[in-house]
């Protein structure tokens, strides 16, 4: 909503100021200009150290396999997250002094490994695409999504309430 109020000073004899309000709803489809990739490499090991070898092999391979598309630089392949957690299972052994009695053990049983990469890329069909590709490549314990979005979402935003103003005052 964009309101409009006379900006002279009023006397303070004159009456107050009339208030005109004008509406305007505008919409504009923007093409995406940024491809953001979200990468989970994940697997399982007996031991930490297993997981983490092999979370770095992949690593490797997943920059490794993006840096051949054209486009991709390394500046925008970003690490947002790695753990390794302690996989448990529940052992239920009778109490050692009867009753009919449980009590529950936990006790390690391997580890498991989750990392998260991010890559923005220019939203070109042939740079998606290619990217697409080679992480497909990557085999298994990779996953990836992609999503769209505008480099500047400030500057559509600006451009769109600069037509809303505009179409107001044509009014």
């Amino acid at each position: 909503m964009l309101e409009l109020l006379n900006d002279a000073e009023p006397s303070r004899s004159a009456a107050p100021a009339a208030t005109v309000t004008v509406t305007s709803t505008t919409r504009r489809r923007f093409a995406p200009d940024v491809a953001n990739v979200q990468i989970a490499i994940e697997g399982e090991h007996d031991t930490r150290e297993a997981c983490v070898a092999e979370f770095n092999e992949r690593y490797e391979a997943v920059c490794r396999a993006l840096l051949e598309v054209p486009g991709v630089e390394s500046k925008s392949i970003t690490t947002e997250h790695f753990a390794v957690t302690m996989r448990q299972e529940s052992l239920y052994l009778p109490w050692e002094h009867g009753g009919g009695y449980y009590w529950c053990k936990q006790v390690a049983d391997g580890y498991e490994y989750r990392g998260q990469l991010q890559a923005k890329l220019a939203a070109e069909p042939e740079i998606v695409s290619a990217a697409w590709i080679a992480l497909d490549s990557c085999g298994e314990g990779v996953t990836f999504s992609i999503s769209y979005d505008l480099a500047e979402p400030d500057a559509a935003r600006t451009e769109l309430m600069a037509t809303a103003v505009a179409e107001a005052l044509a009014k």
